[in-house]
């Protein structure tokens, strides 16, 4: 019999977003320090397709992200997005929508 793997519970802050959707990227600024991997504040455009929990302002918000790699265009994403400031959010965590992780039942 094999075994079945749960997903991952998904921790998010009370005043966080978390959605399903797409990015754009935008722009792209290698920060200095990176590391040997090198590592880049990265703006771009979060289409979202659904709001798992929170309340989006609008079906497209402006948002940047600090990582080593690009994020994938082609697939849905799950996102958690922190509000800095008036209509822009920075992307403190994300992951393809096909893993599909179980929201916590309460905000931290």
């Amino acid at each position: 019999m094999a075994a079945t793997i749960e997903p991952a519970e998904l921790v998010y802050g009370c005043d966080e977003l978390v959605v399903i959707g797409r990015v754009r990227m935008t722009g792209e600024k290698l920060l200095p320090g990176g590391g040997p991997l090198g590592q880049s504040r990265y703006d771009m455009d979060v289409r979202i397709k659904r709001v798992l929990r929170g309340k989006a302002p609008a079906r497209v918000i402006s948002a940047g992200g600090v990582s080593h790699a690009r994020m994938r265009e082609d697939k849905d994403l799950w996102i958690i997005l922190r509000p800095i400031s008036e209509g822009e959010y920075f992307i403190r965590t994300a992951g393809l929508a096909a893993d599909r992780p179980r929201l916590a039942a309460e905000c931290n």
